[in-house]
């Protein structure tokens, strides 16, 4: 049975300093070189959990930031800076990792920051390495890299990254986990994390003493494990059921990772909101950062002398000016409706008439290079009238107004654009992937946004709408991808492997021939005129112009009613084998993100 020391007990400990001080201050998680100042402030460091014949470091392990989400992504990051040596190859992981920065992941409308290196954590907050470990399952990749990781590692890697995600969702403690999920979540996730980390390092030494053999080199020592006390410890768990097994790195290294009950911490505590630190710690690195820049440093207490009183008077002034100088209270146009017009769009030219083939076969604009044709066919099964010549003529009567951004009329903006986008340092491409309500033959809908169309005087077609102007969306669909075999409740597309946990794997919808204006009207091998009359709308370059001709030729557009739209998504592309050049038509989508 546990015992629990007491403030007395612990600083007696640090004051004797003999060997036998310092190894009960390490069984209790104490560093004897480093004393504790919580010591001062608070009697319940070490927590009994009723029923358990064990205490815990109640702060510790009840600090998500320090406890979780900074252990955690330094523990995996340490085995991913170990046995990714090449320096080609690390190159690849950080390009993989900035491009999917650049898809501007966000979540409960926060767009996450870009992050730069997979194998450094300089200038990371916790909120960027809890964000990390999520884009960490983008620059794995799909399975298929055969030389950017060492072989047999990739399998246990997303293992561990998967169920890493799980713990760092339910830290969040978003909402409520019946005891059967935290147990699947924290203490059989715990075994999952560190053995397959285990196992990534088994490899990683295996193949270190290969190739010393190979090369006549000496091998490299194998792990030692730490000597435990005979008598055993107060925190520590030998139950074999909590083994991780390969080396013993986690579970008898210097830093000794043992088994914690976590769920019993988290329902003793009653929640994961006990001794969070995030906020304090963000504003304190802040006013730290933002102080010490102004001040000369020196020995002595200078130095913080002058950090506190340019903080002092920093905030003098700022509430100064708040007071004589208020905020503006003007706010920004969130009036509902398309927003950020396209330059030159439809009607494209107005000197041919609506029933040409020229007018019909005229792309949209450079940005949404659909037809008028086939715009106007989509809005003959939207509107549920016949695909014909007759009702092309009534629909191009109507006024279109064409834009980059919609505003819904709950206050929600979605974007569709290859240039318009403009946030902060960010600026350029924006097609929201979004998911809409309900289901189609047992899977989810699921479309990228191209962009927004305004239709007035509708009320002129005799159609049941009443209303004489409506917006639409105008949509490229996505399909699940082939090599997808299972579905979860909202009929979503599971990734196949370990990271089916919290990702799903699209891909682009195809039509089952060529669009018309693409190919010949004799043979589907040879470009169409009008796609070369209007082939600078697809590229600068020959080779631009025929990957994009490719890419576009089987593409699946539809009309989507803005309400339909359930909310957006986190998706980026897959990498091709070894390399950080993105697959264009397979996406890798992130269900959940913290």
């Amino acid at each position: 049975m546990g015992t629990r020391p007491d403030v007395e007990e612990i600083t007696r400990l640090y004051a004797t300093q003999t060997t036998a001080a310092r190894d009960k201050l390490k069984r209790w998680g104490f560093n004897s070189k480093r004393e504790c100042c919580i010591l001062t402030c608070s009697e319940n460091l070490l927590v009994r959990i009723p029923d358990i014949a064990e205490v815990f470091p109640g702060v510790d392990y009840r600090d998500r930031m320090h406890g979780g989400v900074i252990f955690l992504h330094r523990t995996i990051f340490e085995v991913l800076d170990k046995i990714i040596k090449p320096a080609r190859h690390r190159r690849i992981l950080d390009q993989r990792l900035a491009y999917v920065s650049q898809r501007g992941f966000r979540a409960h409308g926060t767009t996450f920051r870009s992050q730069k290196s997979v194998f450094t954590d300089v200038g990371m907050t916790a909120s960027d390495k809890s964000i990390v470990v999520f884009m960490l399952s983008h620059v794995l990749g799909s399975g298929d890299d055969i030389d950017l990781w060492p072989m047999g590692t990739l399998l246990p890697l997303t293992t561990a990254v998967a169920h890493t995600q799980l713990v760092l969702l339910a830290l969040r403690g978003r909402r409520s986990y019946t005891w059967q999920e935290l147990k699947v979540i924290f203490d059989e996730g715990y075994i999952i994390i560190f053995g397959a980390l285990e196992t990534v390092l088994q490899i990683h030494h295996d193949n270190s003493v290969r190739e010393a053999l190979e090369n006549s080199a000496p091998p490299p020592k194998r792990f030692k494990p730490e000597a435990r006390d005979p008598n055993g410890t107060d925190t520590e768990d030998t139950d074999d059921d909590h083994a991780v097994g390969g080396l013993g790195i986690y579970s008898h290294g210097q830093k000794c990772l043992t088994h914690q009950h976590w769920v019993s911490q988290v329902v003793s505590a009653g929640g994961f909101n006990v001794h969070c630190t995030e906020g304090p710690e963000a504003s304190h690195n802040v006013n730290m950062h933002l102080a010490s820049v102004r001040v000369r440093h020196s020995n002595d207490n200078d130095t913080q002398h002058s950090m506190l009183g340019y903080l002092c008077t920093m905030h003098i002034f700022n509430s100064l000016k708040q007071q004589l100088y208020p905020p503006s209270t003007r706010t920004r146009n969130n009036k509902p409706g398309v927003r950020v017009p396209m330059t030159s769009t439809f009607p494209y030219n107005m000197a041919s008439l609506p029933g040409t083939a020229k007018y019909q076969q005229a792309f949209i604009h450079r940005e949404a290079r659909v037809t008028r044709g086939e715009f106007f066919d989509l809005l003959c099964s939207h509107w549920s009238m016949p695909q014909t010549r007759a009702s092309h003529s009534k629909l191009s009567a109507l006024h279109f107004e064409f834009g980059h951004q919609l505003v819904r009329e709950d206050g929600r903006n979605f974007w569709g654009t290859d240039s318009q986008y403009r946030t902060g340092r960010r600026c350029g491409a924006r097609h929201d992937m979004v998911l809409l309500h309900g289901h189609e033959r047992g899977n989810a809908l699921c479309c990228e946004i191209v962009c927004f169309v305004h239709v007035s005087s509708v009320d002129t077609l005799g159609l049941d709408n009443p209303s004489s102007k409506e917006n639409l969306v105008l949509a490229r669909w996505l399909e699940p991808h082939p090599s997808v075999r299972q579905r979860d409740d909202r009929q979503l597309p599971l990734c196949p492997g370990p990271l089916h946990i919290n990702n799903c794997l699209w891909t682009y919808s195809r039509l089952q021939r060529p669009r018309r204006v693409f190919v010949g009207t004799h043979s589907q091998q040879i470009r169409s005129l009008a796609f070369r009359r209007q082939r600078s709308l697809f590229g600068l370059t020959d080779a631009e112009i025929t990957q994009r001709y490719d890419q576009e030729k089987f593409a699946y557009f539809g009309l989507v009613e803005p309400d339909t739209i359930e909310d957006t998504l986190n998706m980026c592309n897959t990498f091709e084998p070894d390399t950080s050049t993105p697959v264009y038509d397979t996406w890798l989508h992130t269900v959940n993100m913290i």
